[in-house]
């Protein structure tokens, strides 16, 4: 049996259904920081530089010596 997507979530003004605004509420005061510094180390490491990565993830990449 293949996965349905779900649709939980809410009525979109052209009738589909979103659940981004599910998202934010579920994320509204949580401290994502570590998750988006390994996402942008990640992501360096796939060939963004350093600043594309940083701009992309709303984070500032410490330094190797582990400094921001």
């Amino acid at each position: 049996m293949t996965p349905r997507p779900s649709r939980v979530g809410y009525r979109t003004p052209n009738g589909g259904v979103s659940d981004a605004k599910l998202h934010e509420e579920l994320m509204a005061g949580v401290d994502d920081t570590p998750l988006r510094i390994m996402s942008a180390r990640r992501a360096v490491a796939l060939g963004l530089t350093r600043e594309e990565a940083e701009a992309v993830f709303s984070v500032q990449l410490p330094d190797e010596d582990g400094a921001a």
